[in-house]
């Protein structure tokens, strides 16, 4: 079972290295942590995917990766359904430290 795990991470790094940001793109991920501007007083927030044939659990995701992107404050982290999850960051650079640093 370990070999088989090993082989699918190995397929979706291959497949994960031909993606590419434009850099357009680039420019606007780098523009919305730079400025830490948060529009009518809201917190900074990401959608992000889990990559899993299991479906996610958003108290579980929430909880470790606060310790990580937001150690203080932590996060809030919401089921979009399809293994989609809405994080909202509740101290100043989590959302960088979360797109830089990754979980």
């Amino acid at each position: 079972m370990e070999k088989g795990r090993k082989k699918g991470a190995e397929e979706l790094e291959g497949l994960m290295g031909g993606l590419k940001l434009t850099e357009e793109e680039r420019k606007a991920l780098k523009g919305a942590w730079l400025s830490e501007v948060r529009e009518a007083g809201r917190p900074a927030q990401a959608v992000g995917k889990l990559f899993s044939t299991k479906s996610g659990f958003a108290e579980g995701m929430a909880q470790a990766l606060g310790k990580i992107w937001c150690p203080v404050k932590g996060i809030r982290c919401k089921d979009l359904g399809d293994n989609l999850f809405l994080f909202t960051f509740l101290q100043p650079g989590g959302k960088k430290r979360a797109i830089t640093e990754g979980p």
